[in-house]
């Protein structure tokens, strides 16, 4: 409490504490309660928030335990000084509060980036597909795609990109190729549409830039 042992004697713990604790509760009703589960046998622990000399509240681990005696009920109070913690815990949760809502921000522009260039792309007569590198799954897809292919652009996103290639060894080689060069241009590669049914197309794949996001497109 940054006080004189001698001065802290002969005062009560409600002396040396704030009147309002918890959610705004009255320091008396709070101890009196507490110390009647002591009386009856219990050590109820609780937190608390003394004064020191300077003003400053100072958050405490309480803890109360019933002496025994012949002559009076006696109740033992113990105080461990847990401001530090407290305020660790404080400046945690602000940071997960922080982190939350640039997470929430962060997805927004991304469904709003997505959301601009599935416009753009919709009115391109190429069947169009973008995701991450290396190998993720379809973040964008056209409605080209969709024409070509014969599924919907929301069945197409999520899917590989590889998956919709007639041979799964030559999608490999593909992108084997294109880890070494850096691009694919008019490759002719047959694909396979939802039907089941092949056909041979003219693939091209590059690397762009959205926002500072990088993806493989490929048309």
């Amino acid at each position: 409490l940054g006080q004189d042992r001698a001065k802290i004697l002969g005062s009560s713990l409600l002396d040396v504490s704030l009147r309002r604790q918890g959610k705004d509760k009255s320091a008396t009703d709070v101890l009196a309660a507490r110390m009647q589960e002591a009386v009856a046998g219990k050590s109820p622990r609780f937190e608390w928030v003394c004064r020191g000399a300077d003003n400053a509240e100072i958050h405490c681990d309480a803890r109360l335990v019933a002496l025994p005696s012949a002559e009076s009920t006696q109740v033992l109070a113990s105080l461990v000084d847990i401001t530090d913690r407290k305020r660790l815990e404080a400046e945690l949760i602000a940071s997960n509060m922080l982190l939350e809502r640039r997470v929430t921000e962060a997805t927004r522009e991304l469904r709003v980036r997505e959301a601009r260039l599935r416009a753009i792309s919709d009115i391109i007569p190429v069947g169009l597909a973008a995701w991450r590198e290396p190998e993720g799954p379809i973040v964008l897809a056209n409605q080209g795609l969709s024409n070509i292919l014969g599924i919907s652009t929301e069945d197409a996103i999520g899917s590989s990109a590889l998956a919709l290639l007639s041979d799964p060894d030559a999608g490999q080689a593909l992108m084997q190729e294109f880890r070494q060069r850096g691009a694919i241009r008019d490759r002719e590669i047959k694909i396979r549409r939802s039907d089941g049914s092949e056909a041979w197309a003219l693939l091209s794949l590059t690397r762009i830039d959205v926002d500072d996001d990088p993806m493989l497109l490929m048309a």
